[in-house]
């Protein structure tokens, strides 16, 4: 019997032995501690439902929390952020406006406890999402070959659909693609990326939202560009004997543009041709250009100011009053006729600026008694002018 006492209590105190240093190697070499695992990435849950409702997440980026876990030391250190899932739940959200969602946090052990979730809820902006056709326009880059010009653009289709939370379409000011015209001196097409533009002329980013359609053509038609002269055509004659002294045109050549076999043909412009005949002075009017087929005007008016010189001499007929000179106040004079037909000899230029106000006809009565007298008409000095067959007229002194 006291053997089998012994036995019992030596068994019971192994027990206890067994027991202090369990108790020793968990609370002396692994004991209960606290870590922080950071940088744990946020899967958004349930976006589909978002989609159902015609909704978008607009801080839907990647956003990362951190937790402090509790456990033992051994079972921590075994754990990093990959281990652990984090998510928010859209299911629920079905207006647009911010919203406060709750973490929730999946462990895939029960060996340690979340104390804190940094932060505990995150912002989520929920937005409409919203349709809106958006005309396209070309921007060019780059120099064509010299002489070459875009003539003009076909963009195929004009227009493209973008659906978007409509916080984002309000941005955008402007659809446009962009085509690189490097050294092209031929028609040509292009399929470029269409980018969506802001106030500030920055690119909005589009990629995250639908574009119909995803691809736009772009041909862009080319042509070459010349500067040439004018030639002024005429017909007839001018009156005899002035012939044509000189011709100009302003501006005295323009631009055209056309295919470049067409445009090379091209060596001047001419004028509609301008009637000369019987004319006597300068010609000065608006001439309409003739323009081959297949060529056009880059941006001259297809009219120029045309201004033709004469040249000879040429007579031309004055009805002028007449005035006496050098009268005595103690006297009174009476003419034939108080106006008289003069003829003028000079060349035609100086015909082009006499006014009737300078043509002045007079007689000179200075020293004649009372009586008739017959008086030749003189004129007052007009440089270049001869007075054909000076007419005379009677003056009766009294």
């Amino acid at each position: 019997m006291k053997e089998i006492n012994k036995l019992f209590w030596m068994r019971v105190f192994s027990v206890i032995i067994a027991c202090i240093l369990w108790l020793y190697v968990v609370d002396i070499q692994n004991p209960e501690t606290t870590t922080t695992l950071k940088n744990i990435p946020v899967q958004y849950m349930n976006q589909e439902a978002l989609n159902r409702s015609n909704l978008f997440m607009l801080n839907g980026g990647s956003t990362t929390i951190s937790l402090k876990i509790s456990g033992r030391r051994k079972i921590l250190a075994s754990i990093n952020a990959n281990m652990i899932t984090a998510k928010i739940d859209l299911k629920e959200l079905a207006s647009i406006g911010e919203h406060i969602v709750p973490v929730q946090i999946e462990q895939f052990s029960t060996d340690f406890t979340v104390v804190e979730k940094i932060p505990y809820s995150i912002s989520v902006n929920i937005d409409k999402m919203v349709e809106q056709r958006k005309d396209i326009s070309v921007i060019t880059t780059g120099n064509l070959k010299e002489q070459f010009m875009i003539d003009h653009q076909i963009i195929t289709p004009a227009s493209v659909i973008l659906k978007a939370p409509s916080t984002v379409l309000s941005t955008i000011t402007q659809a446009r693609v962009k085509v690189d015209v490097s050294g092209q001196s031929n028609d040509f097409s292009s399929q470029p990326k269409v980018e969506f533009i802001n106030a500030q002329g920055a690119i909005v980013d589009t990629t995250k939202y639908t574009l119909q359609p995803e691809t736009v053509a772009v041909n862009c038609f080319v042509l070459k560009t010349k500067d040439v002269p004018i030639q002024i055509q005429t017909v007839g004659n001018a009156l005899a004997p002035l012939t044509v002294a000189k011709t100009e045109a302003t501006p005295d050549k323009v631009t055209i543009k056309g295919k470049g076999e067409e445009v090379d043909k091209v060596q001047t412009l001419s004028t509609e041709a301008i009637n000369l005949e019987g004319v006597d002075k300068t010609i000065i009017k608006a001439a309409v250009l003739v323009l081959p087929d297949g060529i056009k005007l880059l941006n001259d008016p297809k009219t120029v100011q045309v201004r033709i010189s004469l040249s000879g001499t040429i007579s031309k007929s004055f009805a002028v009053p007449i005035q006496v000179e050098n009268k005595d106040v103690t006297k009174q004079y009476s003419v034939s006729s108080d106006t008289v037909n003069i003829t003028l000899n000079a060349p035609v230029s100086r015909f082009e600026t006499l006014t009737a106000n300078q043509v002045i006809a007079y007689v000179d009565v200075n020293g004649l008694q009372p009586g008739s007298y017959p008086l030749e008409i003189r004129l007052k000095s007009l440089p270049d002018f001869e007075l054909v067959n000076p007419p005379s007229v009677t003056i009766e002194i009294k």
